[in-house]
């Protein structure tokens, strides 16, 4: 069995919402097995500015290692990944922060947070 692990400088702008709670993903470590369908991961993650980054450990399928890939590979400093985790269910989505900005302000009850 293939491991490698893949780390990327190239994930801008990761928000995760797990636990009921939402945090600031700063790096992304998997430990890949090949023919596997779920990869051990670990996201290096903050709930706020005020609190001290962590480590969440959890097993991602192999569709969202993929996505994840290709998340760094484009490299796109607009792009942002958004994860929902509840148990073993994993959501995403992309959304562009020039967008949010654009469409979200001060007055309006649409926020979003990085």
């Amino acid at each position: 069995m293939e491991k490698v692990e893949t780390r990327s400088g190239n994930a801008h702008q990761v928000i995760m919402s797990y636990n009921g709670k939402i945090f600031y993903i700063s790096t992304v470590h998997v430990n890949f097995h090949n023919g596997n369908e779920r990869h051990k991961a670990v996201f290096h993650a903050r709930e706020t500015k005020d609190n001290p980054a962590g480590d969440l450990a959890l097993e991602i399928p192999n569709n969202l290692y993929e996505t994840l890939l290709k998340y760094a590979n484009a490299d796109d400093p607009d792009l942002i990944l958004i994860l929902e985790v509840e148990g073993n269910d994993f959501k995403w989505g992309f959304a562009s922060e020039r967008w949010l900005k654009k469409y979200s302000g001060k007055d309006s009850f649409h926020r979003y947070i990085v």
